[in-house]
């Protein structure tokens, strides 16, 4: 049986979750608008405090080579796991498909240097979370000017101006 502090920690984690989600989704709209970050909340667990985000440079099917969204060139899949005493970020994937340095290959991918952080307040997750979010946009922008994505077709690549 559980201890009356054991369930009220997993309520309080539960809010701090719902809210930490909020956030998540807030700064991509702040910084990202015209991009697309979708999540998922663990399920598997009664009182999960896991969520998974997924973001996208395009936001509507159709920008997406072959109307498929794997087809974007933006991998971030990033989870959030909350805690009681701390809100932590890890990364799955965490790249751009860009032009290849080798000619037999359709794409590149070039690695956007993210490393799991850990936030104790939630005021610190909203600040590293925003950081991470200007990172994405400021690597999809000198990933333009650099024409990395010199791969993609001219109508692709006026979608992804127009989104950063």
């Amino acid at each position: 049986m559980k201890s009356l502090y054991q369930i009220f920690e997993e309520v309080e984690a539960l809010k701090s979750k719902e809210k930490t989600e909020s956030v998540v989704l807030n700064a991509w709209k702040e910084i990202m608008p015209n991009s697309h970050l979708s999540y998922s909340k663990g399920s598997l667990l009664k009182n999960s405090n896991y969520s998974t985000f997924k973001g996208y440079i395009g936001k509507e099917k159709r920008e997406f080579i072959n109307n498929i969204l794997e087809n974007d060139p933006l991998n971030l899949i990033f989870s959030v796991t909350t805690k009681p005493d701390s809100i932590t970020v890890e990364f799955s994937s965490n790249s751009l498909s860009i032009k290849p340095d080798n000619k037999y290959m359709a794409y590149g991918t070039k690695k956007l240097s993210f490393r799991k952080f850990t936030a104790k307040t939630m005021k610190d997750f909203e600040k590293k979370i925003k950081d991470l979010f200007l990172k994405v946009k400021s690597a999809i922008q000198d990933a333009l000017e650099n024409g990395d994505f010199d791969v993609y077709s001219d109508e692709i690549k006026e979608m992804i101006k127009s989104k950063v």
